[in-house]
């Protein structure tokens, strides 16, 4: 082994940091498709196309494909005839029904599973609606065009031209009301073409089978122009073996595949140079035998205790121990919690308001205004009991990422009298179910790039891959992701609900911020709280977001949370807070600070200038802040049911404007994933820092 190579890097941010008191552990901061097809009627919202999907790949590497016909059958037997006549005579495969075997499924199970298959599907629509099982609520044709859009392969629709003469016995009149919702769907999800004869709608297809052959032609060469730049990535068993692996942990907040760049080496040349400078006597070399042999022996030892160093038996939850890779970097400084970067992110957009504005942002580009939704879901997940909090972590500094080389599994691990231990359960956050009418603002080398929403913000980053992707496969792109400030209020609201079950349980959490609370795909996750319970003494605090009574060690109550709620409400308002200061002295923290400076009734206040509300909304707001940062415990919203209702009046009735902005950490990249598919990624890395050493004759 010639050169071992590495990276070396400082931390990339410093969040807020939990103070702990002398003597006690403190816990923060880990940032880190019968009966359903009426349901499926009633939700017609259409789905993007799956990226990457298995029928996509093998069309391009096909010149045959598998084009599947759904129509009804007796009124439109020619026109199907047309159909197979055209995609024959371009040398693909037609699948109709009439070529079809025995099976042991449904037709409905049948034909669904024959569209998942499919490379493309044609669908024909006349003025029969087509038979509806038993016990279902769509017809079975309605439900091949849904398992179509399910599998993201291409759709050619075609309606039949309203002006054309049709017998009475083929027209649908019971079933009327249904068929024009069904077309309205179609209408709105793809781009539909209109026929008159048989001759006409075979030429249509033709034309439609051709364009869609060149498009998969080029797609095909940029895929693999892709492919030739992307990064390999290595199996997590690699962990065990490579020095610097490259593995996939997940999917990252806008649902690309997630990876971690693990760096353990350094490169030793420099090193080697310098030592044979050092070891030449007047001008003579050393001996080249020499040094190779000591170089190699020096690189040997190195490679496997940089391989052993992060290969972790830690103490899990269950009681059982398990083989983990441990990253050196933290969660803190691997990753940014998406209500941080919104809430603390600093960027504050207002909306313009008058005759034919649209919501806007500063840098220009149009931003579709998000519907104001006044709801609160109903969730009724569980709550799970505390535990005694086990690791000390100021600042979230003694939570690491563990990655088994087995299962590819994550969890959020730390070190407890000098062995790891599995803290709690790692957790994902994805930004397009917290807020569906997220926006994504792209930027490369300087310039505004286009705007996206979430159907289109995956095609539009390979289209920019294509172009800014270098031989390494970095990506000169930055995405910055717009979300409505109603949306950041209606998951305020969700966390509170939350919060208010641990209450119902005596339990505070006592370290609320932005920061623990992530953003997963079933809501708020409130996390690494202190498991206090109600009349409790705190052992440790954040400085700005902890209630006055937890500074001075004072017993904390459900208040102690509403307090850092408060901030929070303060800040999603674009408020900053004023008024009297107080210098309390406290018990000596874990540093030896015993004076620290604490808000007493502050008020929240907009710099002239700056105001982000209408006025009597952002009054509003500001009263009900104020009562959640009240001195007195006593004095504010004493339990988190009451805020949570003050919170939908507010929405209800003095509903945010504007948006909030925050850049989505980690770098893009080409890579080709384990199942061999070539995507757009984030990347994260695991760093080794080392500083050359000094050396003295």
């Amino acid at each position: 082994m010639r050169h071992v190579s590495g990276l070396a890097h400082e931390p990339r941010m410093i969040l807020p940091k939990t103070v702990q008191r002398s003597g006690h552990p403190s816990t923060t901061k880990d940032a880190n498709g019968p009966a359903r097809l009426e349901a499926q009627r009633k939700k017609p919202t259409p789905r993007a196309p799956k990226a990457n999907s298995h029928k996509s790949e093998r069309s391009m590497n096909s010149d045959r494909w598998h084009i599947f016909v759904s129509s009804t059958f007796e009124d439109l037997q020619d026109y199907r005839e047309a159909a197979r006549t055209a995609i024959l005579g371009l040398d693909h495969f037609a699948d109709d029904m009439l070529f079809w075997s025995a099976d042991e499924r449904s037709t409905l199970s049948y034909s669904t599973d024959r569209v998942g298959d499919s490379d493309a599907f044609i669908l024909i629509l006349a003025h029969r609606y087509g038979t509806i099982p038993p016990g279902g609520g769509i017809s079975i044709v309605e439900a091949e065009y849904l398992a179509a859009r399910e599998a993201g392969i291409p759709i050619l629709a075609y309606f039949l031209d309203e002006k054309v003469p049709w017998p009475p016995d083929f027209v649908d009149f019971r079933n009327r009301e249904l068929l024009e919702d069904f077309k309205d769907k179609v209408r709105t999800e793809v781009t539909k073409k209109t026929f008159r004869t048989p001759e006409e709608l075979a030429l249509q297809i033709t034309q439609a089978l051709s364009q869609l052959g060149r498009r998969r032609k080029t797609l095909q060469s940029e895929t693999g122009l892709l492919a030739r730049r992307a990064k390999v990535v290595n199996s997590p068993v690699d962990l065990l073996s490579e020095l610097n692996p490259l593995i996939q942990i997940g999917t990252s907040v806008d649902g690309l595949p997630l990876l971690l760049q693990v760096s353990r080496g350094i490169d030793l040349d420099p090193i080697f140079e310098e030592l044979a400078e050092i070891a030449s006597i007047s001008g003579r070399p050393a001996p080249t035998g020499m040094l190779d042999t000591f170089r190699q022996s020096l690189e040997g030892y190195a490679a496997e205790a940089w391989l052993a160093a992060q290969v972790q038996e830690v103490h899990m939850a269950t009681g059982s121990r398990q083989t983990l890779f441990v990253t050196r970097t933290n969660l803190t400084q691997l990753f940014q919690s998406l209500l941080s970067g919104l809430i603390l992110g600093g960027a504050s957009y207002r909306v313009r308001r008058g005759r034919g504005a649209i919501d806007t942002h500063p840098l220009g580009g149009p931003i579709s205004a998000s519907v104001i939704r006044a709801f609160v879901a109903n969730d009724t997940s569980p709550v799970r009991p505390p535990r005694e909090p086990s690791l000390e972590s100021v600042g979230g500094a003694n939570r690491f990422l563990g990655v088994s080389p087995v299962t590819g599994n994550l969890f959020s691990v730390g070190q407890v009298d000098d062995r790891w231990t599995e803290w709690r359960d790692f957790h994902e956050e994805s930004i397009s179910s917290s807020f569906p009418h997220v926006q994504f603002v792209l930027r490369g080398s300087g310039q505004i790039g286009e705007v996206a929403d979430g159907g289109t913000y995956t095609e539009a980053l390979k289209d920019c891959a294509l172009h800014l992707a270098d031989s390494n496969g970095e990506i000169d792109l930055h995405v910055d992701a717009f979300v409505s400030r109603m949306d950041v209020a209606e998951v305020m609201v969700k966390a509170a609900q939350r919060l208010a079950r641990m209450h119902e349980v005596g339990s505070v959490h006592g370290d609320l911020k932005p920061d623990n609370i992530l953003l997963g795909a079933s809501g708020p996750i409130l996390i690494d709280h202190f498991a206090l319970q109600i009349g409790g003494i705190s052992p440790g605090w954040t400085p700005e977001w902890s209630a006055p009574e937890q500074v001075l060690g004072l017993p904390v109550s459900a208040a102690s949370d509403i307090y850092s709620l408060g901030v929070m409400i303060s800040r999603l308002t674009g408020a900053t807070l004023v008024g009297e200061v107080r210098k309390l002295r406290t018990l000596p923290t874990a540093d030896g600070d015993t004076e620290f400076d604490v808000f007493y009734n502050p008020i929240p206040a907009l710099p002239p200038g700056r105001a982000t509300q209408d006025p009597a909304s952002f009054r509003a707001w500001s009263r009900l802040a104020t009562r959640c940062l009240r001195f007195d415990p006593d004095q504010r919203i004493t339990t988190a049911e009451e805020l949570v209702e003050r919170l939908n009046e507010l929405i209800a009735e003095h509903p945010l404007t504007g948006f909030l902005k925050v850049t989505l950490p980690g770098r893009l990249a080409v890579a080709t994933l384990i199942d061999g598919s070539t995507t757009v990624v984030r990347l994260l890395e695991d760093f080794q820092s080392r500083q050359k050493p000094s050396h003295a004759i």
